[in-house]
Order: structure tokens, then C-alpha cells, then sequence
């Protein structure tokens, strides 16, 4: 049996060129990627933290049910956040939901990262893996050389993800309930270049550069672990087997959970590739897509 598939949409034609500078992160604390291990270094059990870097609207959820329901893990993300429970001064394993297993922190925010950091969630071993999105202010939990994250991420083309974005805040948001898809994408609500401001640290600034572009690749080619939603099966082994997840007998578990996740995908119409609308979002995401088709080349070239 094979494990169901996510279909991601249309897929943009074109390469990127090798283009990412070396950028050292080894010799400055204040980086990105000094807290975390390199993709080609071995894992240290008790010490090197698997971190997920949860990208809205790129499967994340499907890699989190499938490992907390299936393998049975322990994980420290945003649904430690749920009741009361991320209030308490004291690590604690709980299940919101069945068979899904959290760390009372709430990895969402500002304040309850700073909680996980007080509480030293990573140095205390409760946790198995983390799921986070905020990756800039999350690596602070780690403290090298006494523990380090091990990225790993799911990523997805830049313009498929925007238009998820929408469709999803448009069910969520009362004053997004009358917008179009053309409004979105012309206007300031519409991401810019999320990847690139999150790897370079640059999330709040107005705008990214060349240089930030050529950081973003850097992490993402000594750093992390590269899954793709359009090969989300071999994405997925690949995680499995890196970090020693891979177990025969979860298999129908998984396809349980695919399966499931599949029938509350949300529904909502493509954006033409090279139309208007999917020509200013790629625009406004230049830079996402260029890391996006580098990512690919790293992704060809560790699965060989």
C-alpha cells in the first residue's frame, strides 16, 4: 500500500539557478542557523531537537496528526495552547485531542515562547518534536552546544500557498468575506516574500534584498530537511528515515489520517497559471519563488 498523496496545485515551470553565497552561521549567535545542526551532520539522541518549520497552508498539519496519532509522539507546538493548560508553571504532556499527544506550551506567540524558554521545554526532554512557524523567535529555545534544532519543513510554491492563504482567512475573517481573489493580490493584505523575511530575519522589515534571498538558501541547504507538497509521500519517508521514525506498521494509520484530512480539505477555485492575478502574486513573492525553485534542486539532490 502506498501512502496517499497531496495535490498541491499548479506547479510553476523554470529553475533557479545555484545562486546562494556561503554564508557562515557557525561563528555568530545572533544568526539563524547557529542553533541549528547541519542537514549532513549526524544526529545526537538526547541532544539534537527535530524541529518542523510549520509554513501556514503547506501541510504541516497532515506531517503533525500523522506523527503524534500514528507514532505516537510527544509534540511542543501551538495546540499546547488550548484551555487552560499552557498557564501552569510546570511542563505537563496532555491530550487535546485523542490520541494526540502535546507539551502545555504554546509555541503561537511571543509570550508562550518566552514561556517554552523559561520552562527550558527543549532541555527538560518532554518533547519528542517541535512545530513552530515563528522560526526566528523559536530557535531561541535552543542553547548550542548543550542542544540544537534539526529542521525539517514542508514547502510549497509561493503563489498555490497565498491563494490557500486567502481562501482560509477568507472562512475566518468577517472583513475578508466579500473580497476577491484580484482584490488580494493587488492589494497590501497579500504576503510578500514570508520564507525569505523568516530565514533572513527579516519578518517585520519593509523589504528583503539579494542578500537576504542568498541567506534564506544557505539555511535551507545546510540546515533543514526539504519536503515538497507535490511529493509529499517521498517527503514524508524522507523525514522518516532521517530522524529514525520509520515504522512498517503506521503505514495504515497514515492513510487513515490522509484520508481523513482530505475530506475537510477546504474546496475553492485555481488561480490560471500566467493570469493576471497568479503574475502579481508571483510578483509580489519574487523572492519566495526563487527560494522555492532552489528548494526543489536541494530536494532532488538529498534524495539521491
Amino acid at each position: 500500500r502506498r501512502l496517499i498523496t497531496v495535490d498541491s496545485g499548479n506547479e510553476y515551470q523554470g529553475s533557479e539557478e545555484d545562486s546562494a553565497a556561503l554564508v557562515s552561521f557557525d561563528d555568530d549567535p545572533a544568526s539563524l542557523g547557529y542553533r541549528f545542526g547541519d542537514y549532513d551532520e549526524p544526529i545526537v539522541k538526547g541532544t539534537d531537537m527535530p524541529y518542523f518549520w510549520y509554513i501556514p497552508r503547506t501541510a504541516g498539519t497532515s506531517i503533525e496528526s500523522m506523527l503524534t496519532r500514528c507514532h505516537g509522539l510527544v509534540v511542543a507546538g501551538s495546540k499546547g495552547g488550548i484551555g487552560d493548560n499552557a498557564l501552569s508553571k510546570h511542563l505537563e504532556v496532555f491530550e487535546p485531542f485523542p490520541d494526540e499527544k502535546f507539551v502545555n506550551v504554546n509555541l503561537r506567540t511571543p509570550e508562550g515562547i518566552q514561556r517554552a524558554i523559561d520552562l527550558k521545554v527543549v532541555e527538560s526532554g518532554i518533547a519528542d518534536v517541535i512545530f513552530a512557524s515563528r522560526i526566528d523567535q523559536v530557535s531561541k529555545i535552543f542553547h548550542p552546544p548543550h542542544n540544537q534544532g534539526r529542521c525539517f519543513t514542508m514547502l510549497r510554491h509561493p503563489v498555490d500557498r497565498a491563494v490557500s492563504v486567502f481562501y482560509y482567512l477568507k472562512d475566518a475573517r468577517e472583513e475578508w468575506k466579500y473580497m476577491t481573489i484580484d482584490q488580494y493580490a493587488a492589494s497590501d493584505k497579500a504576503e510578500t516574500d514570508w520564507m525569505t523575511r523568516s530565514l533572513s530575519q527579516k519578518l517585520h522589515t519593509s523589504t528583503v534584498n539579494e542578500e537576504d534571498l542568498r541567506t534564506a538558501k544557505e539555511f535551507l541547504r545546510t540546515k533543514c530537511i526539504i519536503g515538497l507538497t507535490t511529493s509529499f509521500g517521498e517527503s514524508y519517508e524522507h523525514f522518516q528515515q532521517y530522524f529514525g521514525w520509520k515504522d512498517p506498521g503506521t503505514l495504515h494509520c497514515e492513510n487513515d489520517v490522509m484520508s481523513e484530512l482530505a475530506n475537510q480539505r477546504q474546496k475553492y477555485p485555481p488561480v490560471t497559471y500566467g493570469s493576471t492575478t497568479w503574475r502579481t502574486l508571483a510578483d509580489r513573492n519574487k523572492y519566495d519563488v526563487r527560494l522555492y525553485e532552489y528548494a526543489k534542486e536541494i530536494f532532488a539532490k538529498h534524495g539521491t
